[in-house]
Order: structure tokens, then sequence, then C-alpha cells
């Protein structure tokens, strides 16, 4: 008997919503949200932390947004230290 390929329910829904021509994920919405705050789009990235780092930023919730605010201290600073 031959066996059927698997296919979650979330990736039909997403083509399904492709050839409609809606918006499909989260992060799509998020990226108009973003141009309508004047933000520059968030981008999704795969990231290798030391163990300790990580506990540390995670000892608050939203530990992602916490990476993106200590990062974005950082280039600030720079930026002002370089006088740009």
């Amino acid at each position: 008997m031959k066996q059927a390929k698997r296919v979650s329910r979330r990736s039909t829904a997403a083509a399904a919503s492709k050839r409609r021509g809606r918006v499909v994920g989260r992060s799509e919405a998020l990226k108009g949200q973003d141009a309508r705050l004047g933000r520059e789009p968030k981008k999704r990235i795969t990231l290798f932390l030391d163990a300790d780092v990580l506990a540390w930023l995670r000892e608050e919730p939203k530990y992602q947004t916490r990476i993106n605010r200590v990062l974005r201290e950082i280039v600030t600073r720079e930026k002002e230290e370089a006088g740009q």
C-alpha cells in the first residue's frame, strides 16, 4: 500500500493563502507594522550564544526583544563615538 505524503495544516493553509494573494505569516504582517511605525523590518536569523549569556538574557520575559535592545544600544553608542 502506498503511503500518502504527510502535509501539515499550517503549510497547506499558507499555500492556499499565497494562491489567494493574502499576506502569509506573522512576519509579513509585522513588516507592514514596522513600516507604519518608521522602523526597519526585523529579520529572522539563527544566533549561537554562550549558555551563560543566554541564561542572563532569558531572566526577563521577551528575551529576543532584550537581545535586540542590547544590540541597538551598542550600535547607537558605536555610531555616536564614530561621529555618525
